[in-house]
């Protein structure tokens, strides 16, 4: 389950300001990873094998309506934009929740959700733990890894390739 709290008032709106305009800096070169056309741009901060931190740029809805996982544990800071995250747990129990300005969301490797941009552009700062396993897809046939749902084209973009 996604953990989520409001962090505004623990680190105030001026390190939000200063966060933001570091993550915009960030985001004056081109993005290291691109995943699809009009969802989500990245910009990798610091990469390394106990942790590595992010700067995600939403442009769009997640991309397919199947929900996906991460590898790694991760908490994700919420800089602008709002986005409504759709949890899928294993126990059929759908959860929402609303990640805005300020918003803090932690969730554990394994736990599958999907996005979607409510207003934007949404930045974030994703701040994963080590790789625990491969990331997938929770089709309405079970899990797949990604590689078999989704790849990275000639021009670098991920892209959804699925149903082949």
């Amino acid at each position: 389950m996604t953990v989520t709290f409001d962090a505004t008032p623990l680190i105030g709106p001026t390190v939000l300001d200063r966060l933001y305009m570091r993550a915009d800096q960030a985001m004056a070169r081109p993005p290291d990873e691109i995943i699809e056309d009009r969802y989500l741009r990245r910009w990798h901060s610091l990469r390394g094998s106990a942790l590595s931190l992010y700067v995600h740029l939403y442009v769009g809805s997640d991309p397919c309506a199947w929900a996906h996982d991460h590898p790694w544990p991760s908490l994700s800071l919420c800089l602008q934009g709002t986005l409504i995250e759709t949890a899928e747990p294993s126990d059929g129990c759908r959860q929402t929740s609303k990640i805005s300005r300020g918003t803090v969301a932690y969730r554990p490797p394994r736990f599958s959700h999907r996005l979607d941009l409510i207003s934007g552009p949404a930045v974030t700062l994703f701040l994963v733990g080590p790789r625990l396993r491969e990331w997938g897809w929770h089709l309405p046939g079970g899990w797949r890894p990604w590689h078999e749902v989704s790849g990275v084209d000639e021009d670098g973009v991920t892209r959804i390739r699925y149903p082949p």
